[in-house]
């Protein structure tokens, strides 16, 4: 295990700076979480030859490549749900805190120039 490598989950182990730079881009969507994701658990052959169930799809149907497809490792593939779990409930907590923090903020914003507009009639 290297310095810069975490367990995402079944001890599949993902560089730590590639994972932060998935959790906190914002504007990715599912899609893009998992890609980000997949990249950083499978390699490039797992990636171009493997698939979820073995079988090539309808588009490679007549490639002789596709013919010898295996599986991904049930392993990787828990690790991956697991890993794309993670992001979306660390967003979801990120979002209500920020939220909170701004709603405290603007609470007290508000309070604050009631106070001064109080003040400034009673003058």
């Amino acid at each position: 295990m290297n310095v810069d490598e975490v367990d995402i989950g079944g001890g599949v182990l993902v560089s730590e700076i590639g994972l932060n730079d998935v959790r906190v881009n914002k504007k990715l969507n599912a899609s893009k979480i998992v890609s980000g994701l997949s990249t950083l658990i499978f390699d490039d052959v797992e990636l171009r030859t493997l698939t979820i169930t073995g079988k090539p799809c309808n588009l490679n149907l007549n490639k002789s490549h596709q013919s010898s497809l295996g599986m991904f490792d049930d392993t990787k593939i828990n690790a991956l749900k697991a890993g794309y779990l993670q992001i979306l409930e660390s967003r979801n907590n990120r979002d209500k805190s920020e939220y909170g923090n701004r709603k405290e903020y603007f609470t007290k914003k508000v309070k604050y120039k009631k106070d001064l507009f109080r003040r400034g009639n009673k003058e």
